[in-house]
């Protein structure tokens, strides 16, 4: 687990510049290889997943192959449950037919409390052709 800064790229794309930070670059420098004789090591560590550019948090890297693979499998198969938290300048507007109860959510894979009385928010929209579901509430205004 690498806990990136906001600012920092995962993969460079093919038009970034070379000298800017990206995590890919720097994990051979901040993390021990895996032991000599480790089946299926990898020549660099590989992140399973990307976070975005402003986006800061944790990322899951993989050392061997099997582990890559596994744990890519889980965030395919959307086993792996994110969760962010973001501080917003102004009140989000909040559409009535959204809101949805905490078992609601908690069926769809959010970490909450069914009993809980909170409402939440439901936003479905696709993201490059694949469904994103997204859950949210105010923690407090």
């Amino acid at each position: 687990i690498v806990n990136k800064a906001a600012g920092v790229v995962v993969y460079r794309q093919g038009d970034t510049p070379h000298g800017v930070m990206q995590i890919r670059a720097m994990l051979p420098f901040v993390l021990r290889p895996p032991r000599a004789g480790t089946v299926g090591a990898l020549r660099q560590p590989g992140s399973v997943h990307r976070l975005d550019k402003p986006t800061s948090g944790i990322l899951c890297v993989a050392k061997t192959k099997p582990a890559m693979l596994k744990l890519s499998r889980q965030f395919h198969d959307r086993v792996v449950k994110k969760t962010y938290f973001a501080i917003i300048n102004g009140i989000p507007a909040e559409d009535p037919a959204s809101v949805i109860t905490p078992l609601a959510a908690h069926n769809l894979g959010v970490d909450v409390d069914p009993a809980s009385t909170a409402p939440w928010n439901l936003i479905t929209a696709p993201i490059d052709a694949k469904p994103a579901v997204t859950v949210w509430r105010a923690l407090r205004y």
